[in-house]
């Protein structure tokens, strides 16, 4: 994950089976003949698109495993790998909590209106499905932010007086987090094919935990505390024993005495982030069949970069052709 212009790119890493996958589902819920998984929208144009309700839903997630594991991918890159210039939120991953992922389905002449979210923090945009490029206008579906707005206090001030940010077109599995009030519009859709979006926005909460995650984590954080519980963290010979939610656990290392752990007994016991490092892959189940294989991947990049950089130049010299208009 790294930063530009403000925004935040980032990669669900998953293979294009798994993306296959979770389209899948999605249309299985638009499909629904009670169409109980439907929303209305009021910040963009979906003539014959569909807006999903919240999918934080047990019941969905039952029907749709890939869903869930795309809910909890988006949840581990927050809580163990989200850094900003202003805020480190792995070292207090806690207080940035999703209260809301929806999909969108675009289809022809379906537009997203200027919006932001006033009522979020951070929210986040993951292209999980793109239009084919090929005879495609350069701006079609595409994502713009817009900051000449009068809130812009939180943006840097190389681009506060700017009008506006490069377009951006994530490939599929990668997506764009953003302040919530970053003014931003997703350009007409005008092909025949889908393109899926899933979004999100969450909010600062001091109350929340990676104890209270939903779904349960396949992932170990990188950041936890708990308080410490004579009877269930001690073990024999007085090693302390932590087990997380999602069943994994850790041996913490320490020099107290027994005496001194029953003084500790009821305080706040914070997991050295140094030790959490080793194990935040030590996944639950494994997930080799959901992400990308890294060598492929980085051939993949290799391949694909010298054509990301003749698109963005193409569309970068599209818009300064609408700007001189």
């Amino acid at each position: 994950m790294y930063e530009t212009d403000g925004y935040y790119k980032t990669n669900l890493d998953f293979n294009e089976k798994t993306l296959s996958e979770i389209v899948n589902e999605i249309y299985m819920l638009e499909n629904d003949t009670e169409e109980k998984y439907s929303s209305k929208i009021d910040n963009s144009v979906l003539k014959n698109g569909f807006y999903s309700c919240n999918l934080l839903d047990p019941d969905i997630l039952k029907k749709c495993p890939y869903i869930e594991i795309t809910i909890s991918r988006i949840q581990e890159l927050l809580f163990n790998y989200f850094e900003t210039k202003v805020t480190n939120f792995t070292n207090n991953p806690h207080i940035l909590k999703i209260n809301e992922i929806r999909i969108i389905i675009s289809r022809m002449g379906d537009y997203n209106l200027v919006n932001q979210y006033g009522n979020s923090y951070i929210s986040g945009i993951f292209n999980l499905k793109n239009i084919p490029k090929k005879n495609v206008h350069p701006i079609d579906d595409a994502l713009h932010f817009i900051k000449n707005t009068t809130q812009n206090f939180f943006l840097p001030s190389y681009i506060k007086n700017e009008n506006t940010i490069n377009l951006l077109k994530p490939e599929e599995g990668e997506g764009i987090i953003f302040p919530s009030q970053f003014k931003h519009v997703i350009y007409p859709h005008n092909s025949h094919k889908d393109s899926i979006k899933l979004i999100f926005n969450a909010t600062i909460d001091y109350d929340h935990h990676y104890d209270k995650l939903y779904p349960i984590p396949y992932w170990t954080p990188i950041n936890y505390y708990t308080k410490l519980d004579k009877e269930i963290h001690c073990k024999e010979d007085n090693k302390i024993v932590v087990i997380f939610k999602n069943g994994k656990g850790i041996l913490i290392p320490h020099n107290y005495s027994e005496d001194e752990l029953n003084e500790k007994n009821g305080s706040i016991l914070e997991i050295d982030k140094e030790a959490l490092k080793s194990i935040i892959k030590d996944y639950t189940k494994d997930m080799s069949h959901i992400f990308n294989d890294p060598e492929e991947k980085k051939n993949s990049m290799e391949n694909n970069k010298e054509n990301n950089t003749m698109e963005n130049n193409k569309e970068n010299n599209t818009m300064e052709g609408y700007k001189n208009q």
